[in-house]
């Protein structure tokens, strides 16, 4: 696919794609039943195998059992559990019943679960056992009478292996068919990265499209692990491929970062991860005994790594592709990417280590100005906005004029670059810049430098407001265990070494033994700043 752009804009041929006319929920009941002899899903810790057709079974029976609660089309479903057999379940039951899916995940504070499900007002919660108490605690808090299902067993309430009996005539079952392939069926909230999440709307239609554009572009995998839970959307589209591809997905509760080399027991085809993750398998080092000899690719998703551990990442996987990825919740798919089956993207993968990937069919790019939305040209830094017809359709119950720009453009809040191979380079967040001066000041250029000192293991850098230059880069800090002697004279000359003066840390050094991060491993920004901002204004405050 040769590309030229017009006026600064990259257009890519609109995709040739036809939806599932009856919804998601037929498409997936029948994949399911064409596949059922296939094996869905492995268990990692157990070795437990679940056929699509076991698993088509237990969809229905829940279906059965949620329609006779009287849930019905359009009422929420939502879920708070790590990863499992049947964590899946409700999602795709949902669909069959026309139901909407909205999940929180485990990990978060009891506020944060009642922020979030505040906005969506769930009829039903499946819970897992060890967040009972948490569940009941929000749910109360917000005035919900929501229905409780608990995977495991509990005194007060629906155990989810009761949903499963009384429902044995399963044999006539028919999933709902969508009045209207624009119709909601799932609600992700935004990270919350730097600022309160936002309900993020989906419906068949954008959904659909995940597959549509890769079909024999994307190596076959014969088996697949991502280890996001059912709050985030990465949960689905990995179910989603698992589903329509008829692939096998390897199932772990979490992320284990004390046993990070645990999923190659299994013959691995094709991993997904964030940026945290791969630096765990990073520290510990390969082990002698792994074996890898089936793994074809490992994308990295999430925020961008540091260049040098991406290298040392492939040097780690010399038979495997390792690249990264971009995408974001508002376009259930890529947005960018590199196709391993295109020689040219296949060298590009080789010589741009930092590149997220080319366009993507059906999709348009555009990178704006910040002040003025004008299209800008190539090694330009912007943000990167889109056009496309599988996107977003707002947020739920928020206003969502804000998404997109007079012209129609997504905005995707991220400042990006493509050079003269129309390979797309992400810069950092709009929202995370902040200005020395008349300068824009990007967090990531800094903590890229930042990460490569020796006795750093990672750095957050934010913007400590200052009365006469609008604010001082400030960096937090946490330093590798190895003990390696620095200090945070030693750390500013590092990077003065290697910046220009106004990108000095005129703001400071701050160590830390941790980083805050959210449930996928990014940095939680807003909690750097209420942390360290609001510290350093009351210390100005005092001295004068």
């Amino acid at each position: 696919m040769d590309l030229n752009p017009e006026q600064n804009v990259i257009k890519t041929p609109k995709l040739n794609f036809t939806p599932y006319a009856k919804g998601l929920g037929w498409l997936y009941f029948e994949c399911l039943r064409n596949n059922r002899d296939k094996i869905a899903q492995i268990e990692g810790h157990t070795g437990q195998r679940d056929t699509f057709g076991q698993l088509l079974d237990r969809c229905i029976r829940v279906t059965l059992a949620m329609r006779a609660m009287g849930l019905k089309p359009g009422d929420i479903v939502s879920l708070c559990t790590f990863n499992h057999l049947d964590s899946c379940v409700p999602q795709i039951a949902s669909l069959f019943l026309g139901a909407v899916v909205s999940g929180v995940d485990p990990t978060l504070t009891s506020n944060e679960i009642a922020f979030l499900l505040r906005q969506v007002m769930p009829k039903v919660i499946f819970v897992q056992e060890d967040c009972v108490e948490k569940v009941e605690g929000v749910l109360e808090a917000i005035g919900s009478k929501a229905t409780i299902v608990v995977f495991g067993g509990h005194s007060r309430h629906l155990s989810f292996s009761d949903l499963l009996e009384g429902h044995s005539r399963v044999e006539d079952f028919k999933p709902r068919t969508a009045e209207n392939l624009h119709e909601t069926v799932f609600i992700f909230f935004s990270s919350g990265t730097t600022g309160h999440p936002k309900g993020i709307c989906h419906n068949h239609y954008s959904l659909m499209h995940h597959t549509s554009k890769k079909g024999s572009e994307q190596e076959p995998s014969a088996l697949i692990v991502a280890f996001a839970s059912p709050y985030w959307s990465v949960f689905i589209l990995n179910l989603h491929y698992s589903i329509v591809e008829g692939v096998t997905r390897l199932v772990y509760p979490r992320y284990d970062p004390d046993n990070a080399w645990q999923m190659f027991d299994y013959p691995l085809t094709f991993a997904f991860l964030n940026v945290t993750q791969m630096l765990i398998m990073l520290d510990q080092g390969r082990p002698e005994n792994v074996r890898t000899d089936s793994l074809a690719a490992i994308i990295i998703g999430g925020d961008a790594p540091p260049k040098e551990k991406l290298l040392a990442m492939r040097a780690m996987f010399p038979n495997a592709l390792v690249w990264q990825s971009y995408g974001q919740t508002e376009i259930m798919t890529a947005i960018t990417y590199f196709n391993p089956t295109n020689p040219k993207h296949l060298r590009f993968i080789g010589e741009k280590p930092s590149s997220v990937g080319c366009a993507v069919p059906g999709m348009w790019y555009k990178i704006a100005d910040i002040e003025t939305g004008e299209a800008l040209g190539p090694d330009t830094p912007g943000e990167l906005r889109v056009k496309t017809e599988f996107q977003t359709s707002g947020y739920h119950n928020t206003d969502s004029s804000g998404i997109w720009d007079e012209g129609g453009w997504l905005k995707t809040g991220d400042l990006a670059y493509y050079d003269q191979d129309l390979c797309f380079y992400i810069v950092g967040r709009v929202k995370e810049m902040f200005k020395f001066r008349e300068w824009h000041i990007v967090p990531t250029v800094l903590e890229e430098i930042l990460t490569s000192h020796p006795a750093i293991a990672g750095a957050a850098v934010i913007g400590v407001p200052h009365e006469m230059d609008s604010h001082h880069p400030m960096a937090v800090v946490v330093l590798k265990p190895s003990g390696e002697k620095t200090s945070e004279v030693e750390i500013q000359q590092f990077l003065e070494r290697r910046v220009n003066d106004r990108q000095r840390l005129r703001g400071g050094v701050k160590f830390v033994s941790q980083l805050p991060l959210t449930p996928t491993g990014k940095i939680n920004r807003k909690q750097v700043r209420e942390m360290f901002v609001g510290l350093c204004q009351n210390t100005l405050h005092t001295q004068k």
